[in-house]
């Protein structure tokens, strides 16, 4: 029997939580970014946007769901994912067909103005978007930590050894005062890079309420006695981690607390089943970044920024 193929916007109040939650463990096309903590702490913290859902059904069971944010007064501003995050459409592999075929039967991409597809190239075969290849940095993280350490660059296990021996600790923030430490890093970290569209306070006070109970945001700090000297906020999901943001004080850089953070994240990868460390990508222009990433043992990965068609030529044309 045939069941009708259709489609539906739902607003993230009105979602099924535990059925989009075991959806995102079933799915291989699920990222860090697609947990609902994630998308919470984005609906949340971030005043001007609104979270939502297009689902896709099958008569009554829904086969496909992406997440997306319409920032509010202006309906042409629909991103599957903010901020450089992944997004696009979750399913089981099963229904991988059936929703192709009605993606390329319908306009239900059309209202996107952006996509960024880590693992899926699905909207290529619908041939509706502009797609431009991305690359990010990831480190494997299958074997025990012992292997892992290894596998890094001695120069950077030695700056990890140096943070080791100069008594710098890494835990979970856990105060308030922890929390007004870090975002001082941050706002520096703003001041220097001249960053156009910083975090807020707001962001922050949520990232770190949250963190506190979620598995999927780990909001981490590096810290010689009292003193905060850098702060890393982790996503996750089952298998996967990313190293999202990070800041550190310049006057303790020679104490290496982002090393010691991400050789923190390297221990939780090796002791759970998160497989993978995402790194994030890297600027073209700079190479010292890019330095710094390939010293973790990491591989290139490409995945794919869409542009819905009409708004990519719209852009060219202003």
């Amino acid at each position: 029997m045939q069941y009708k193929i259709y489609h539906k916007t739902i607003k993230f109040k009105d979602i099924d939580t535990c059925f989009y939650q075991k959806l995102v463990k079933s799915s291989k096309r699920a990222t860090p970014f697609h947990t609902l903590d994630f998308l919470q702490l984005i609906a949340t913290s971030f005043t001007n946007i609104q979270l939502k859902f297009t689902v896709i059904y099958e008569g009554e069971t829904i086969i496909a769901m992406m997440p997306y944010f319409l920032k509010k007064g202006n309906p042409f501003r629909m991103k599957s994912s903010i901020l450089g995050c992944y997004g696009g459409f979750i399913y089981l592999e099963k229904n991988r067909n059936t929703i192709l075929k009605y993606l390329l039967q319908t306009n239900v991409n059309q209202p996107f103005s952006s996509v960024i597809s880590f693992n899926d190239n699905l909207l290529t075969l619908t041939k509706k978007w502009h797609a431009d290849e991305e690359a990010t940095w990831i480190m494997n993280t299958e074997g025990t930590y012992e292997e892992l350490y290894k596998s890094i660059h001695y120069k950077t296990r030695n700056q990890i050894q140096k943070s080791v021996k100069s008594n710098v600790k890494v835990t979970a923030i856990s105060t308030e005062s922890e929390l007004v430490q870090v975002k001082q890093l941050y706002k520096n970290l703003v001041q220097k890079h001249n960053i156009k569209k910083p975090f807020s306070d707001l962001f922050f006070d949520t990232a770190f309420k949250m963190s506190l109970t979620s598995k999927n945001l780990l909001f981490k700090v590096a810290k010689t006695e009292k003193t905060i000297i850098s702060f890393s906020f982790f996503v996750s999901n089952e298998t996967e981690m990313f190293y999202w943001i990070n800041a550190s004080a310049s006057e303790y850089l020679n104490l290496n607390g982002t090393n010691a953070l991400l050789n923190d994240a390297i221990k939780i990868c090796a002791n759970s089943n998160i497989k993978t460390l995402n790194f994030g990508g890297v600027p073209a222009s700079n190479k010292g970044l890019l330095h710094f990433k390939k010293r973790w043992n990491t591989y290139e990965h490409k995945y794919t920024s869409y542009t819905n068609n009409f708004f990519y030529k719209l852009k060219h044309l202003i």
